[in-house]
């Protein structure tokens, strides 16, 4: 009888606390886990869904921070702002002094 009731608590210790013998002794209000939780990402959703730029998703290129570097004052209306751009080939380094203008 001792030992029965012994092993009959270890069996119990160790099994899982969402097992179906405990989920059946639970109220029905017990085994309901979360609330209704509306989906969002739909089809609905993925249809509208527009992909960022490649680069973008690569994480290349801060179209943001292009565009910062390349924006001119508004009191320097139709100049022009240069900048050195560099760039590194196997055999060649190339140097390039660009602008970029107002259309």
């Amino acid at each position: 009888f001792w030992l029965k009731g012994c092993c009959e608590s270890l069996v119990a210790a160790r099994r899982p606390r969402n097992s179906p013998r405990l989920l059946a002794k639970q109220p029905v209000r017990a085994r309901v886990g979360m609330a209704f939780v509306k989906v969002l990402k739909n089809n609905s959703y993925f249809k509208r869904f527009q992909v960022k730029p490649r680069r973008r998703r690569e994480g290349k290129t801060d179209y943001r921070a292009r565009r910062k570097m390349v924006r001119q004052d508004k009191n320097k209306f139709n100049n022009k702002k240069y900048r050195l751009v560099v760039r590194f080939t196997n055999r060649r380094v190339i140097c390039q002094i660009m602008y970029a203008t107002i259309r």
